[in-house]
């Protein structure tokens, strides 16, 4: 449904940008995105998606994998900022971006994602919250915030005083292990979970995405995984696309859990900072750790850097729930996460 101070030409021209678009996904990494629609838009502050969950959007058991919900929201979430169809078009970057997971959508199950800009400054800084919510019963299985910055911003209020030169500071490399991408791993434990790790991959699933990582090691809850940006992962920008780095996190952390505590598990919630790009041909190390753990619950942490020069390009957090125990915590505990 419409909402009451857009009409119906203003949706047309959203939809019309819309699929100009589409395209530019082509085969790569966002092509499942093209699956999702604009249906109703309200000037400056309200947008809102439709789609349908397929096999490509999904994880091994059928429902949708943490990483697309992470890509789906990072990548339409912004439109909300977009509602003001005659004004001049602005260009956004992800900072940061926060979900939880309170209900699986499973393949088959017809989605609406509504977003909402809730706040703004003049420093090119927004705030949007977001949810997917199933169709057929109103029910809300995931709610999202994403903060962004406005390409190109400044500040309204300058500091006063002397102009100073400014310095240019070269980053200072961290120490690496060199390990060869193709070198097959050594040690038992990586064996083992390297081979569950490969054990995950379905070309027809989701779980083709971040098994496109290289398990490194794995020791004592805390693993190494490696890739090399491929022109499929980045954005039209040329950069790594958050969703894919979100993506990364989500699996690489829970595979780092789920090998020091056999058993079903389901994400409870992701929390993703970025700071810096990566371009095609960057090597990126991710590295792992198990911080806290109890017997329903864990939390994991992971750092993305380059491994050329040491400079992170993302941080997150990443808390899972035993299945078996879906009563251990409450939806306002969830959303505490966000």
């Amino acid at each position: 449904m419409l909402a009451a101070n857009v009409s119906g030409d203003d949706l047309q021209i959203i939809q019309e940008k819309w699929s100009k678009l589409v395209p530019s996904f082509g085969d790569s990494f966002l092509k499942e995105i093209a699956m999702c629609y604009p249906i109703s838009i309200a000037k400056n502050s309200k947008i809102a998606f439709e789609f349908t969950v397929l096999p490509e959007m999904c994880n091994n058991a059928y429902q949708l994998h943490g990483g697309s919900a992470a890509t789906i929201l990072d990548s339409l979430l912004g439109w909300a900022l977009g509602g003001d169809v005659g004004g001049e078009e602005q260009n956004y970057v992800t900072v940061d971006l926060g979900l939880v997971h309170l209900h699986p959508l499973s393949e088959g199950d017809n989605v609406v994602l509504k977003a909402e800009n809730v706040v703004h400054n003049d420093s090119g800084v927004s705030v949007v919250k977001g949810q997917l919510i199933r169709a057929r019963d109103g029910l809300v299985c995931v709610e999202a915030k994403q903060a962004l910055m406005r390409i190109g911003s400044v500040p309204v209020s300058k500091p006063v005083g002397p102009k100073v030169a400014p310095v240019a500071l070269k980053p200072v490399p961290k120490p690496v292990k060199k390990v060869d991408l193709d070198k097959p791993a050594t040690n038992r434990q990586t064996v083992q979970t390297s081979q569950l790790w490969k054990d995950t991959y379905s070309p027809n699933l989701f779980t083709k995405y971040p098994t496109m990582w290289t398990l490194i090691s794995a020791e004592n809850g805390a693993n190494l995984y490696e890739f090399r940006v491929a022109k499929e992962a980045t954005n039209v920008l040329g950069l790594v696309h958050g969703g894919f780095l979100a993506t990364a996190i989500d699996a690489c952390t829970f595979a780092t859990n789920q090998k020091e505590t056999p058993g079903q598990r389901s994400s409870v919630a992701l929390h993703v900072s970025y700071l810096a790009g990566a371009r095609i041909g960057d090597v990126l190390q991710l590295r792992t750790k198990t911080i806290e753990q109890t017997d329903s619950l864990a939390t994991i942490h992971a750092v993305i850097s380059n491994k050329q020069n040491g400079v992170n390009i993302a941080t997150g957090y990443h808390t899972v729930l035993e299945s078996s125990q879906p009563d251990i915590v409450s939806t306002e505990q969830l959303k505490a996460h966000l």
